[in-house]
């Protein structure tokens, strides 16, 4: 059975604040990537080193985020409460079709 257009627009409406969230992720991500391109070019701009040793030793394979630095706890916290919100939307847009398929069996 077809989505209603109630239903299709309460998922797509949900999708489209899941996608919000995870476009403002993503441009933070690329705000530190950029920002560390503009540092590597100033470094070798100035004759830094072409190859540093690793400071720390080698880096697990679990280590930091591949792109840029972590959020801060409270990017994380607004990043997993918007997706929790996005989710609990998809949730009850779910609950809500199939209460119409139920109504209609």
């Amino acid at each position: 059975m077809a989505q209603t257009p109630e239903a299709e627009l309460d998922t797509l409406e949900s999708y489209r604040e899941q996608l919000e969230g995870e476009r403002e992720a993503i441009s933070r991500e690329i705000e530190g990537i950029e920002a560390r391109i503009e540092e590597l070019k100033k470094l070798m701009e100035e004759g830094a080193p072409t190859a540093v040793p690793p400071q720390f030793g080698p880096m697990p394979f679990w280590g930091p985020a591949p792109y840029g630095p972590a959020p801060t706890p409270e990017q994380e916290k607004q990043m997993l409460e918007q997706q929790a919100k996005a989710l609990e939307q998809q949730i009850d847009a779910i609950k809500k079709q199939l209460d119409e398929l139920r109504r209609g069996e």
